[in-house]
Protein backbone atom coordinates (compact mmCIF):
# COMPACT_ATOMS: atom_id res chain seq x y z
CA UNK A 1 0.00 0.00 0.00
CA UNK A 2 1.31 3.53 -0.68
CA UNK A 3 1.15 5.78 2.19
CA UNK A 4 -0.31 8.88 2.11
CA UNK A 5 2.18 12.09 1.18
CA UNK A 6 -0.69 14.79 0.42
CA UNK A 7 -3.97 15.97 0.99
CA UNK A 8 -6.52 17.33 -1.25
CA UNK A 9 -6.65 20.86 -0.47
CA UNK A 10 -9.80 21.29 -2.65
CA UNK A 11 -12.73 19.60 -5.13
CA UNK A 12 -14.78 21.00 -7.43
CA UNK A 13 -17.04 19.70 -10.35
CA UNK A 14 -19.40 20.61 -13.15
CA UNK A 15 -22.71 18.50 -13.94
CA UNK A 16 -24.09 19.43 -17.16
CA UNK A 17 -27.78 21.27 -17.30
CA UNK A 18 -29.71 18.88 -19.83
CA UNK A 19 -31.45 15.95 -17.79
CA UNK A 20 -31.97 12.88 -19.98
CA UNK A 21 -34.32 10.40 -18.78
CA UNK A 22 -32.82 6.59 -18.95
CA UNK A 23 -36.35 5.50 -20.66
CA UNK A 24 -36.40 8.45 -23.28
CA UNK A 25 -32.99 6.99 -24.52
CA UNK A 26 -34.37 3.68 -24.49
CA UNK A 27 -37.18 5.05 -26.72
CA UNK A 28 -35.42 6.17 -29.38
CA UNK A 29 -34.76 2.20 -30.23
CA UNK A 30 -38.40 1.25 -29.24
CA UNK A 31 -38.95 0.99 -33.29
CA UNK A 32 -36.19 -1.32 -33.71
CA UNK A 33 -36.78 -3.46 -30.65
CA UNK A 34 -40.34 -3.66 -30.15
CA UNK A 35 -39.84 -5.69 -26.59
CA UNK A 36 -37.37 -3.35 -25.03
CA UNK A 37 -39.37 -2.24 -22.05
CA UNK A 38 -38.40 1.41 -21.12
CA UNK A 39 -37.81 0.97 -17.57
CA UNK A 40 -34.96 -1.24 -17.97
CA UNK A 41 -32.32 0.91 -16.87
CA UNK A 42 -34.07 2.13 -14.08
CA UNK A 43 -35.14 -1.09 -12.86
CA UNK A 44 -32.11 -3.17 -13.64
CA UNK A 45 -29.60 -0.84 -12.64
CA UNK A 46 -31.56 1.73 -10.49
CA UNK A 47 -30.56 4.90 -12.94
CA UNK A 48 -33.23 7.57 -13.26
CA UNK A 49 -31.75 9.65 -15.52
CA UNK A 50 -28.40 11.30 -16.76
CA UNK A 51 -26.64 14.69 -17.74
CA UNK A 52 -25.65 15.54 -21.72
CA UNK A 53 -23.57 18.44 -22.19
CA UNK A 54 -24.22 20.46 -24.93
CA UNK A 55 -22.49 19.74 -28.91
CA UNK A 56 -20.16 22.08 -28.31
CA UNK A 57 -18.63 21.33 -24.86
CA UNK A 58 -15.41 19.21 -25.30
CA UNK A 59 -13.70 17.27 -22.34
CA UNK A 60 -11.76 20.41 -21.67
CA UNK A 61 -14.43 22.33 -21.35
CA UNK A 62 -15.73 20.00 -18.59
CA UNK A 63 -12.05 19.56 -16.86
CA UNK A 64 -11.42 23.55 -16.69
CA UNK A 65 -15.27 24.19 -15.21
CA UNK A 66 -14.39 21.86 -12.43
CA UNK A 67 -11.11 22.92 -12.06
CA UNK A 68 -11.91 26.79 -11.76
CA UNK A 69 -13.99 26.01 -9.10
CA UNK A 70 -11.62 23.79 -6.99
CA UNK A 71 -9.04 26.71 -7.42
CA UNK A 72 -11.24 29.29 -5.95
CA UNK A 73 -11.86 27.09 -2.82
CA UNK A 74 -7.67 27.09 -2.00
CA UNK A 75 -5.78 29.79 -1.05
CA UNK A 76 -2.34 29.54 -2.49
CA UNK A 77 -0.24 30.92 -5.10
CA UNK A 78 -1.27 29.43 -8.35
CA UNK A 79 2.29 29.50 -9.75
CA UNK A 80 2.96 26.64 -7.41
CA UNK A 81 1.02 24.49 -8.76
CA UNK A 82 3.65 22.22 -10.19
CA UNK A 83 1.49 19.52 -12.37
CA UNK A 84 -1.71 19.51 -14.33
CA UNK A 85 -3.08 15.68 -14.66
CA UNK A 86 -5.88 15.43 -17.01
CA UNK A 87 -7.16 11.72 -16.26
CA UNK A 88 -10.30 11.79 -18.71
CA UNK A 89 -11.46 8.17 -20.42
CA UNK A 90 -11.40 10.82 -23.37
CA UNK A 91 -10.08 14.06 -24.16
CA UNK A 92 -9.64 16.82 -26.95
CA UNK A 93 -6.72 15.32 -28.37
CA UNK A 94 -4.73 12.20 -29.41
CA UNK A 95 -1.98 14.76 -29.18
CA UNK A 96 -1.06 16.98 -27.57
CA UNK A 97 -2.07 15.98 -24.06
CA UNK A 98 -5.92 17.41 -23.18
CA UNK A 99 -4.10 19.24 -20.24
CA UNK A 100 -2.13 21.39 -22.00
CA UNK A 101 -5.60 22.75 -22.90
CA UNK A 102 -6.82 22.95 -19.38
CA UNK A 103 -3.23 24.34 -18.56
CA UNK A 104 -3.77 27.19 -20.99
CA UNK A 105 -7.16 27.88 -20.12
CA UNK A 106 -6.67 28.43 -16.79
CA UNK A 107 -3.41 30.58 -17.08
CA UNK A 108 -1.14 28.07 -14.84
CA UNK A 109 2.69 26.77 -15.70
CA UNK A 110 2.95 23.71 -14.27
CA UNK A 111 3.47 21.14 -16.38
CA UNK A 112 0.86 18.62 -18.03
CA UNK A 113 0.51 15.30 -19.27
CA UNK A 114 -2.50 12.82 -19.60
CA UNK A 115 -3.15 9.46 -17.95
CA UNK A 116 -6.02 6.86 -18.88
CA UNK A 117 -6.35 3.89 -16.52
CA UNK A 118 -10.42 3.83 -17.87
CA UNK A 119 -13.28 4.85 -14.86
CA UNK A 120 -10.45 4.25 -12.26
CA UNK A 121 -8.31 7.42 -13.60
CA UNK A 122 -8.70 9.63 -11.48
CA UNK A 123 -8.11 7.65 -8.63
CA UNK A 124 -4.80 6.55 -10.53
CA UNK A 125 -3.74 10.75 -10.80
CA UNK A 126 -4.54 11.15 -7.14
CA UNK A 127 -1.97 8.62 -6.33
CA UNK A 128 0.38 9.93 -9.44
CA UNK A 129 0.49 13.32 -7.40
CA UNK A 130 0.62 11.74 -4.49
CA UNK A 131 4.27 10.58 -4.96
CA UNK A 132 5.13 13.79 -7.23
CA UNK A 133 4.37 15.22 -3.75
CA UNK A 134 6.24 13.06 -1.49
CA UNK A 135 9.78 13.36 -3.91
CA UNK A 136 9.43 16.99 -3.68
CA UNK A 137 9.38 17.02 -7.34
CA UNK A 138 6.04 19.39 -6.59
CA UNK A 139 4.12 21.47 -4.11
CA UNK A 140 0.76 21.03 -5.66
CA UNK A 141 -1.17 18.93 -8.00
CA UNK A 142 -4.34 19.28 -10.02
CA UNK A 143 -5.56 16.73 -10.96
CA UNK A 144 -8.75 16.95 -13.67
CA UNK A 145 -11.17 15.15 -15.80
CA UNK A 146 -13.99 16.12 -18.06
CA UNK A 147 -16.37 12.79 -19.42
CA UNK A 148 -18.12 13.30 -22.26
CA UNK A 149 -19.45 9.73 -22.44
CA UNK A 150 -22.70 10.82 -23.73
CA UNK A 151 -21.15 10.38 -27.27
CA UNK A 152 -21.02 6.52 -26.55
CA UNK A 153 -24.22 6.35 -25.73
CA UNK A 154 -24.94 7.97 -29.02
CA UNK A 155 -22.82 5.79 -31.17
CA UNK A 156 -24.59 3.22 -29.23
CA UNK A 157 -27.80 3.81 -30.38
CA UNK A 158 -26.54 4.64 -33.98
CA UNK A 159 -25.60 0.92 -33.93
CA UNK A 160 -28.82 -0.88 -32.73
CA UNK A 161 -30.93 0.99 -34.91
CA UNK A 162 -28.65 -0.10 -37.94
CA UNK A 163 -28.49 -3.90 -35.93
CA UNK A 164 -31.47 -4.28 -33.57
CA UNK A 165 -30.21 -7.24 -31.94
CA UNK A 166 -31.93 -7.79 -28.48
CA UNK A 167 -28.16 -9.97 -27.35
CA UNK A 168 -25.88 -6.85 -28.53
CA UNK A 169 -28.43 -4.54 -26.97
CA UNK A 170 -27.58 -6.37 -24.01
CA UNK A 171 -23.43 -6.29 -24.52
CA UNK A 172 -23.84 -2.26 -24.68
CA UNK A 173 -26.14 -1.93 -22.19
CA UNK A 174 -24.09 0.44 -19.88
CA UNK A 175 -23.11 2.45 -22.83
CA UNK A 176 -27.04 3.55 -22.29
CA UNK A 177 -26.67 4.59 -18.42
CA UNK A 178 -23.33 6.76 -18.91
CA UNK A 179 -23.27 10.52 -18.16
CA UNK A 180 -21.15 13.98 -18.55
CA UNK A 181 -19.11 15.63 -15.95
CA UNK A 182 -16.13 17.51 -15.19
CA UNK A 183 -14.21 16.87 -11.99
CA UNK A 184 -11.24 17.88 -10.14
CA UNK A 185 -9.33 18.18 -7.01
CA UNK A 186 -5.90 20.25 -5.56
CA UNK A 187 -3.55 18.40 -3.84
CA UNK A 188 -0.62 19.87 -2.12
CA UNK A 189 1.07 18.45 1.60
CA UNK A 190 -0.08 17.13 4.84
CA UNK A 191 -1.47 19.47 6.87
CA UNK A 192 -2.02 17.93 10.66
CA UNK A 193 -3.93 14.90 10.30
CA UNK A 194 -5.31 15.89 7.56
CA UNK A 195 -4.57 13.65 3.97
CA UNK A 196 -4.00 10.23 2.61
CA UNK A 197 -3.63 7.58 4.94
CA UNK A 198 -2.75 4.92 2.59
CA UNK A 199 -3.62 4.07 -0.95
CA UNK A 200 -4.16 0.61 -2.63
CA UNK A 201 -3.94 -0.26 -5.93
CA UNK A 202 -4.22 -3.49 -8.22
CA UNK A 203 -4.93 -4.80 -11.72
CA UNK A 204 -6.62 -8.05 -13.39
CA UNK A 205 -5.84 -7.40 -17.11
CA UNK A 206 -7.42 -11.52 -17.67
CA UNK A 207 -10.47 -9.75 -17.61
CA UNK A 208 -9.57 -6.47 -19.70
CA UNK A 209 -12.46 -8.21 -22.19
CA UNK A 210 -15.22 -7.89 -20.14
CA UNK A 211 -15.44 -4.15 -20.62
CA UNK A 212 -13.42 -2.26 -23.66
CA UNK A 213 -14.48 0.30 -26.66
CA UNK A 214 -12.34 1.43 -29.61
CA UNK A 215 -13.62 3.86 -32.71
CA UNK A 216 -12.90 1.05 -35.41
CA UNK A 217 -14.35 1.78 -39.03
CA UNK A 218 -15.79 4.85 -37.54
CA UNK A 219 -18.18 3.02 -35.36
CA UNK A 220 -17.96 1.99 -31.56
CA UNK A 221 -16.33 -1.07 -31.20
CA UNK A 222 -16.87 -2.78 -27.85
CA UNK A 223 -19.20 -4.12 -25.03
CA UNK A 224 -19.52 -3.30 -21.47
CA UNK A 225 -21.32 -6.74 -19.84
CA UNK A 226 -22.28 -4.91 -16.55
CA UNK A 227 -23.06 -8.19 -15.09
CA UNK A 228 -20.08 -9.87 -15.29
CA UNK A 229 -17.68 -6.42 -14.92
CA UNK A 230 -19.74 -6.12 -11.65
CA UNK A 231 -19.30 -9.54 -9.88
CA UNK A 232 -15.39 -9.32 -10.34
CA UNK A 233 -15.55 -5.81 -9.63
CA UNK A 234 -17.30 -7.26 -6.02
CA UNK A 235 -15.35 -10.19 -5.85
CA UNK A 236 -11.60 -7.73 -6.47
CA UNK A 237 -12.81 -5.51 -3.75
CA UNK A 238 -13.57 -8.46 -0.93
CA UNK A 239 -10.45 -10.05 -1.79
CA UNK A 240 -7.82 -6.77 -0.43
CA UNK A 241 -10.38 -5.40 1.74
CA UNK A 242 -9.64 -6.98 4.71
CA UNK A 243 -5.84 -6.63 4.42
CA UNK A 244 -6.78 -2.48 3.63
CA UNK A 245 -8.55 -2.01 6.49
CA UNK A 246 -5.34 -3.55 8.46
CA UNK A 247 -3.05 -1.21 7.03
CA UNK A 248 -4.98 1.78 7.56
CA UNK A 249 -5.57 0.62 11.02
CA UNK A 250 -9.22 1.57 11.22
CA UNK A 251 -12.24 -0.79 11.35
CA UNK A 252 -16.07 0.19 9.67
CA UNK A 253 -17.19 2.19 12.80
CA UNK A 254 -14.04 4.63 12.55
CA UNK A 255 -15.54 5.90 8.55
CA UNK A 256 -17.66 8.57 8.13
CA UNK A 257 -18.36 8.45 4.59
CA UNK A 258 -17.82 5.54 1.74
CA UNK A 259 -17.54 6.57 -1.51
CA UNK A 260 -17.37 4.10 -4.24
CA UNK A 261 -17.57 3.89 -8.34
CA UNK A 262 -20.86 3.70 -9.31
CA UNK A 263 -22.32 2.15 -12.21
CA UNK A 264 -25.94 0.67 -10.70
CA UNK A 265 -27.53 -0.42 -7.08
CA UNK A 266 -26.43 -3.82 -7.99
CA UNK A 267 -22.53 -2.38 -6.94
CA UNK A 268 -23.58 0.02 -4.82
CA UNK A 269 -25.60 -2.05 -2.45
CA UNK A 270 -22.67 -4.93 -2.57
CA UNK A 271 -20.12 -2.89 -1.70
CA UNK A 272 -22.09 -1.52 1.90
CA UNK A 273 -22.09 -5.01 2.81
CA UNK A 274 -18.52 -5.83 1.51
CA UNK A 275 -17.10 -2.76 3.64
CA UNK A 276 -19.65 -3.59 6.56
CA UNK A 277 -20.62 0.35 6.38
CA UNK A 278 -24.70 1.33 6.50
CA UNK A 279 -25.73 2.93 2.96
CA UNK A 280 -26.48 6.42 4.70
CA UNK A 281 -22.59 6.39 5.38
CA UNK A 282 -22.31 6.63 1.31
CA UNK A 283 -22.50 8.87 -1.34
CA UNK A 284 -24.86 8.21 -4.11
CA UNK A 285 -24.98 9.85 -7.58
CA UNK A 286 -25.91 6.67 -9.97
CA UNK A 287 -29.57 7.29 -9.71
CA UNK A 288 -28.87 11.11 -11.48
CA UNK A 289 -25.72 10.97 -13.46
CA UNK A 290 -25.71 7.46 -14.05
CA UNK A 291 -22.02 6.02 -14.76
CA UNK A 292 -20.04 9.29 -14.96
CA UNK A 293 -16.51 6.91 -15.12
CA UNK A 294 -13.61 9.41 -13.60
CA UNK A 295 -15.65 11.88 -12.44
CA UNK A 296 -17.08 9.63 -10.03
CA UNK A 297 -14.81 10.45 -7.00
CA UNK A 298 -14.21 14.37 -7.70
CA UNK A 299 -18.13 14.99 -7.97
CA UNK A 300 -19.22 12.60 -5.23
CA UNK A 301 -16.40 14.13 -2.50
CA UNK A 302 -17.05 17.94 -4.16
CA UNK A 303 -20.43 17.66 -3.37
CA UNK A 304 -20.17 15.21 0.30
CA UNK A 305 -18.35 18.34 1.55
CA UNK A 306 -21.30 21.22 -0.27
CA UNK A 307 -23.76 19.45 1.31
CA UNK A 308 -22.18 19.13 4.83
CA UNK A 309 -22.19 15.11 4.86
CA UNK A 310 -18.42 15.68 5.09
CA UNK A 311 -16.47 18.45 7.82
CA UNK A 312 -13.08 18.93 8.11
CA UNK A 313 -11.55 15.67 10.82
CA UNK A 314 -13.86 13.32 9.04
CA UNK A 315 -12.76 9.89 8.05
CA UNK A 316 -13.36 8.93 4.27
CA UNK A 317 -13.53 5.12 2.53
CA UNK A 318 -13.39 4.81 -1.70
CA UNK A 319 -13.83 1.83 -3.27
CA UNK A 320 -13.16 2.73 -6.86
CA UNK A 321 -12.80 0.72 -9.44
CA UNK A 322 -12.58 0.36 -13.55
CA UNK A 323 -12.09 -1.99 -16.41
CA UNK A 324 -9.25 -3.69 -16.89
CA UNK A 325 -9.90 -4.74 -14.33
CA UNK A 326 -8.27 -2.18 -12.33
CA UNK A 327 -9.43 -1.54 -8.55
CA UNK A 328 -8.41 0.96 -6.06
CA UNK A 329 -9.37 1.45 -2.15
CA UNK A 330 -7.82 4.62 -0.39
CA UNK A 331 -8.52 5.95 2.73
CA UNK A 332 -7.99 9.61 4.04
CA UNK A 333 -9.03 12.29 6.27
CA UNK A 334 -10.38 15.24 5.28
Amino acid sequence: MQKGSSRIISAGYYIPKSSVQTAHILEEIKHEIPDLELGLIEQSMGVVEVRHSTTSEKPSDLAVKASRQALSKADINFNEVGFIIYCGVEGDYVEPSTAHAVQNRLRLSGACFDIQNACLGFATGLQIADALIASRMAKYVLVCTGEKLSNLTKAVLSELKRTPDLELFKKKLGFLAVGDAGGAALVGPKEGNSGFKGIHAISHGKLAGLCYYRMKSGSLDGQMVMDKITAQAIRAHKDIYGDCMKALKWTPSKINCLITHQVGKRLFGRLSQIFNIAQEKMTKTYERYGNIATATFPVNYAQALESGKLKPGDNVFCGLSGSGLAICQMGFQV
